[in-house]
């Protein structure tokens, strides 16, 4: 059995554009990937770079004008939001290729899509954008598709962080991989005591 956990997206690219492994190191987290560096004379046509959310305006300012070839960008583990400036970088049919690659490479048995309600249980706007993601996954995968409850995650992710004495401020870099695989954590266990993993697409 495999899974897709948010730490693991690095680990699907042939470059690493991340945090300095001692930051990581801080909150006692262990990068999944080995830091392999970018350069731009080997790098081929189609390949994939990762580069964390919070280090994008750095990438496309320092990095991307130096870049000829075509490549795929995986971006996340990251409490920043991807707001509007970079649609200009985005390529639909990009994106349905990679996940197709991704989805060829790890085969899983179905897919968590954590789905971020109002504390009311009301879906918020960016549940939409999670659904309109999920329906772009179902039309290029044929197995099932899980939306999972994440309104607690986020908080939990602190509490955890609170227990090993980081402040909000000190965890923001790495409180999201931390609520993801609060996600993926949850989805695993409802499937193994028998209840329903999540609402399905």
């Amino acid at each position: 059995m495999k899974f897709i956990c948010y730490n693991f997206l690095p680990v699907l690219a042939d470059y690493i554009f991340d945090l300095p492994l001692e930051r990581y190191s801080e909150y006692g987290i262990i990068p999944l990937h080995d830091y392999r560096p970018l350069d731009l004379n080997k790098l081929k046509n189609g390949e994939k770079i990762f580069v964390k959310t919070d280090l994008l305006v750095q990438f496309f300012i320092q990095v991307y004008p130096k870049i000829k070839n075509r490549f795929y960008l995986i971006t996340g583990v990251s409490d920043y939001e991807i707001d509007d400036q970079y649609l200009i970088y985005l390529n639909d049919d990009k994106l349905i290729n990679k996940l197709q690659d991704i989805i060829t490479e790890v085969s899983p048995f179905y897919i968590v899509v954590g789905n971020p309600k109002h504390l009311s249980g009301e879906n918020s706007e960016i549940s939409e954008a999670a659904y309109a993601f999920a329906t772009l996954l179902k039309s290029i995968f044929t197995g099932p598709i899980y939306f999972v409850d994440e309104r607690l995650s986020t908080s939990s992710a602190y509490s955890q962080m609170r227990e090993i004495g980081k402040s909000e401020r000190d965890s923001k870099a790495v409180i999201d991989q931390i609520a993801a695989i609060n996600i993926l954590e949850s989805a695993i266990l409802n499937e193994r005591s028998g209840a329903v993993v999540g609402e399905l697409l």
